[in-house]
């Protein structure tokens, strides 16, 4: 069954997707902690010199080959090499990539829309207790979550690209701005906030060691979901009136910027829950933060606004966290569901379904 393909009505609806894509869980909490333990300004100076000289003009070509092709990752390889079968092998990696992270982040998807749920009905406090998180892990209720996970990825994704992920993105992305900037605003009136802005935009030139940079070179690429088969799976949906390099500038200033404002959010919520805090406490991975450490931070906040405060306080950043990890699962998921559109000449929902089940089964 072949179809026309679908196209983004707007620009602003590409670069709201794009961008949504681009901004994931380790925008806001691996890349804060990861920017104030590796040298603070240093590190940032370093991830937006490869976000602008690198991976910039990567982004550029991963969109303009996919409009090109007009087809997933794996056409337009083979579409663009000739048929080579090098980069056949390159494009079927490209589909396989964002499968398997898919499967990765419905997971994440799944506990975090847990702690809301858990949060809301009044348990910060069992959240913040050290096995806690190991007994979530085993509740029976993480399989209502990812049906009600699965249906609202479901009802976005089978909606199409204009329909569904360009108005998911108009949707989601303004929310998650709002949601941040509100929460960043809150946490810089706590006390000993300010310590943390200063540990996290200070430079620290003497802490950028080789591995440091290639850290920092390594974060960009994968914030900005470069070589995931996203952008030219996202680029294959766009008209040739788009201009890609302005639209690409945006998507990776957007992506930039909420990283850079997650950090005046995490840092200082920190140290102003202890000014003493020991560098070394604070966990590269996100998992570790979002789910042990934070939700202690969260609960001493109820001494200042009280319980209720405190949880509300939570809820919000967990939702501002489910709603960057949607805007990313949607993307990620729409690579392999495209590429089996376009080999199998199915319909999307058929697509869908074969690969959420796929997904599912896995996660």
């Amino acid at each position: 069954m072949s179809t026309e393909r679908e196209h983004f009505s707007s620009r602003i609806g590409f670069i709201l997707a794009a961008a949504g894509s681009a901004v994931g869980i380790g925008n806001l909490v691996g890349f804060p902690v990861n920017a104030a333990k590796n040298g603070g300004g240093a590190f940032l100076v370093m991830y937006a010199v490869f976000v602008f000289l690198i991976c910039l003009p990567v982004m550029i070509a991963e969109m303009a080959a996919g409009r090109k092709a007009a087809k997933d990752p794996v056409g337009s390889y083979s579409l663009l090499s000739g048929g080579s079968k090098g980069w056949n092998i390159a494009g079927l990696l490209s589909v396989i990539t964002p499968f398997m992270i898919a499967v990765f982040y419905t997971v994440l998807t799944v506990w975090i829309f847990g702690y809301i749920v858990l949060t809301l009905m009044g348990q910060l406090d069992y959240l913040a207790t050290p096995e806690a998180f190991g007994e979530f892990l085993t509740s029976p209720y993480l399989f209502v979550y990812m049906i009600l996970v699965g249906l609202i990825i479901n009802v976005i994704l089978v909606a199409g690209v204009k329909d569904g992920i360009e108005r998911a993105a108009k949707v989601l992305m303004p929310s998650l701005f709002l949601l941040l900037v509100a929460l960043v605003i809150f946490v810089l009136t706590l006390d000993n906030a300010f310590a943390g802005v200063e540990f996290y935009l200070v430079p620290d030139f003497d802490k950028l060691t080789p591995t440091v940079v290639n850290g920092a070179l390594s974060q960009a690429f994968f914030s900005l979901s470069l070589g995931m088969g996203i952008l030219i799976t996202y680029g294959s949906y766009i008209n040739n009136k788009t201009n890609i390099p302005n639209s690409a500038k945006l998507v990776a200033i957007t992506d930039t910027s909420v990283a850079f404002v997650a950090g005046l959010m995490i840092l200082p919520a920190v140290f102003s829950f202890n000014p003493n805090v020991n560098t070394s406490e604070l966990s590269d991975s996100s998992v570790s933060m979002i789910f042990v450490f934070l939700p202690k931070i969260f609960l001493a906040l109820q001494t200042s606004i009280g319980y209720f405060g405190a949880s509300l306080i939570a809820a919000a950043f967990f939702l501002l966290v489910l709603v960057a990890a949607l805007t990313s699962l949607i993307s990620i998921i729409e690579v392999p569901i495209c590429a089996v559109i376009d080999s199998k000449k199915v319909t999307r929902a058929k697509a869908l379904t074969y690969v959420g089940v796929a997904i599912i089964l896995v996660a």
